[in-house]
């Protein structure tokens, strides 16, 4: 008679942050007294972990099998390089497997090893539990996670006997997703009725190994032994965009976000076990033009995560014109407050105007400077305005006198009125000429005293006349017009000639000091009393 061994799935399951893995020992099939190779494997990266422990227990009959070697496990040819295990045998048919990588780098997704199993000849058929317990992973820094303990049956059967071993298949859908419909195979003997078949994983499962357990359901046939299958839950694929943005240069940048496609079971990004990251290489003072949004780092227990790249368009800023205002002052005059205007765009801040003029300045133009000073806009434009200094106005007046006929002339001069910041007549490129056509033997009358000729460099000069008043001899009498008579049309001429400075050189006919109306009165009694 003719034995056989089926070892059914060990499943671990870890779902803590920072410590996810599955470790598995596949179903397999011997005979008694022989032995068969057994698989341990992670399902998935043990993500952070460097290391992994368990206790491996047998039921009573089972042993491990040492190779030529000496060991009782084999590393599996893709791990033996970065990966390294010790056996403990800690007695009573448990032995403690402990496993680490050599490089500190997380472990593998894969086989990890195998060892010899066997049963001896005189074990009965039906089924034996091996449990795999105290499972702990580390991580690079000494941390542990210990997790529970699982357990797997191994079903001895009889081949010979016409019994049938029948089978739960296998699966793997995404997280998320519904339960296949469960099916089974069979070996041996036809089948009567259906076994039932089972597995605790639902929709909202998360990613790992569940058992799919097969019994008899209604199956009549007597000799029937039964395998279980396993239901592999992976990764479900989620997508993780960044969003596009536009904005205008010097503008701030947007707070990034990103939309998901793919998340299951209503879920939001509240399910992140690390929210991601966003991030460009732009600033708000980038050249205008198209910069990407990176996303990337995100990490979710039940999620496989892409990533697309989103855009920030940069535009150009708005145009702003600023120009400075222009001006026009006299030569000596104090500087305008100089202001500007600004056209196209909202300006932010205050531009630096600077002129070099000062009230001392020459006659000329002279720029008026704008520039950037504290403004913050990007496209922005200056355009300079021009200070004009022009002539100041001066007068050049010439004095008026009094003369009796026969007397000479008077030594004629003139006034001025304007001058700036303290001058005086040298500052004149060409001082004034001064001209009368009388003599002092012309008629008795009134000669105009011409100025002319003065110029300067910044000023605009304006000649005024004065007179020479030539009185008669008779006119000492107090005839003053010379119409024969002394009367009040003579107190008129003489308060003209008074107050116009001719009758007298100072005017001051009193000698008080001042030229006023008591000289006025001063000189009536004198043209009255025939002075």
């Amino acid at each position: 008679m003719k034995k056989s061994i089926i070892i059914g799935l060990v499943t671990f399951l870890s779902f803590t942050t920072g410590y996810a893995g599955n470790v598995l020992i596949e179903n397999v099939l011997s005979e008694p007294g022989k032995t068969v190779d057994l698989k341990i494997s992670l399902s998935s990266a043990a993500t952070k972990n460097v290391g992994l422990q368990f206790d491996l227990t047998l039921p009573d009959g089972f042993s491990l099998e040492k190779g030529a070697d000496g060991n009782v496990f084999k590393l599996s040819a893709s791990q033996a390089n970065d990966m390294a295990c010790n056996v403990q045998d800690m007695g009573g048919g448990k032995n403690r497997f402990i496993l680490f990588s050599n490089t500190l780098q997380s472990l593998k997704a894969g086989e990890l090893l195998s060892f010899r199993l066997k049963a001896n000849n005189e074990l009965s058929f039906g089924g034996y539990t091996i449990t795999v317990g105290e499972v702990a992973f580390s991580d690079a820094n000494g941390t542990v996670k210990k997790e529970g303990e699982v357990n797997a049956t191994v079903t001895l059967i009889d081949t010979f006997a016409g019994g049938v071993v029948i089978t739960a298949n296998s699966y793997t859908r995404e997280y998320g997703e519904e339960n296949p419909v469960f099916a089974f195979t069979s070996e041996g003997e036809s089948v009567t009725g259906t076994p039932e078949i089972t597995s605790e994983a639902i929709a909202t499962s998360p990613v790992g190994t569940y058992p799919i357990k097969i019994s008899k359901g209604t199956v009549t046939n007597d000799n029937d032994y039964y395998v279980n299958g396993t239901l592999t839950i992976t990764k479900a694929p989620l997508t993780v965009t960044a969003k596009a943005y536009t904005i205008k240069q010097g503008e701030a940048l947007p707070a990034f976000e990103v939309d998901y496609t793919g998340f299951k079971n209503g879920e939001t990004a509240s399910v992140m076990t690390k929210q991601p990251t966003i991030t460009t290489k732009a600033t708000s003072a980038s050249a205008p033009g198209v910069y990407d949004i990176i996303v990337r780092r995100a990490e979710a227990e039940n999620y496989e995560i892409s990533y697309v790249k989103g855009t920030l368009t940069i535009i150009a800023a708005d145009p702003v014109t600023v120009t400075a205002n222009s001006y026009t002052i006299n030569y000596g005059d104090a500087l305008p407050v100089f202001e500007y205007t600004s056209s196209g765009g909202t300006l932010f801040g205050s531009p630096e105007i600077i002129c070099e003029a000062t009230a001392t300045s020459s006659v000329g133009t002279y720029p008026i400077v704008i520039n950037k000073g504290s403004v913050t806009n990007y496209n922005d434009s200056y355009v300079n305005g021009t200070l004009t200094v022009t002539k100041a106005p001066l007068t050049v007046t010439a004095k008026s006198y009094s003369i009796k006929q026969g007397e000479p002339l008077p030594n004629l001069t003139v006034s001025y009125k304007g001058f700036k910041n303290g001058e005086t007549a040298a500052v004149l490129t060409k001082q004034p000429t001064i001209t009368c056509a009388a003599t002092s033997a012309s008629e008795p009358g009134t000669y105009d005293i011409t100025v002319s000729g003065a110029t300067a460099d910044n000023y605009e000069i304006t000649h005024v006349k004065g007179t020479l008043r030539i009185r008669s001899l008779v006119a000492e009498s107090g005839d003053l017009n010379d119409d024969g008579e002394v009367d009040v049309t003579d107190v008129v001429e003489l308060i003209d000639m008074v107050l116009a400075g001719i009758y007298d050189a100072s005017g001051d006919i009193n000698g008080d000091g001042d030229v006023d109306v008591t000289d006025v009165v001063e000189l009536i009694d004198m043209v009255l009393s025939g002075e």
